[in-house]
């Protein structure tokens, strides 16, 4: 098994998975840096405030960064199961122990950003903003923050 990451069909994939993790982090990055924060304490002009329901005109462009992290955090799983593959000896515990927290991180920001894109912005979007003030990721104070910071501290 230990192997599969040494023969050629594993290197391809490896380098592959690689540039997927590079292409993410520059799209992601790029979108984060001209998505201009809305509420919380780097907001400058234009807040949007408590219960965020006037977020709708922003929603659709606020989400695509979202989009980008999703496939990054796959793919970073996927770099770290192709690393453990090619881990030889006493590297194997860490490479593994590597690939257990990558999968815990990853498992709680994909549920983060998946009820964000799946529930939070078809909500805004229907004008139902009020009810989601808890997860919102306009509240800085909410579990969409919240769970980020979790899955980023993992």
């Amino acid at each position: 098994m230990a192997d599969v990451g040494r023969s050629p069909g594993g290197r391809r994939f490896g380098v592959a998975t690689a540039v997927t993790v590079v292409v993410a982090v520059v799209v992601s990055a790029v979108l984060a840096v001209t998505t201009p924060p809305r509420s919380g304490p780097y907001c400058r002009t234009g807040c949007l405030t408590r219960p965020w329901t006037d977020a709708a005109p922003f929603v659709t462009r606020d989400y695509w960064w979202m989009y980008a992290m999703l496939v990054l955090l796959l793919a970073a799983v996927a770099l770290a199961v192709t690393v453990h593959g090619l881990a030889a000896g006493e590297r194997v515990m860490a490479s593994h122990t590597g690939v257990l927290l990558g999968t815990a991180a990853t498992t709680l920001l994909v549920a983060d950003y998946g009820i964000q894109l799946a529930m939070a912005q078809p909500a805004l979007l229907a004008g139902e903003g009020g009810d989601l003030v808890l997860w919102s990721q306009y509240n800085p104070h909410g579990l969409f923050i919240a769970l980020e910071d979790v899955g980023y501290a993992v």
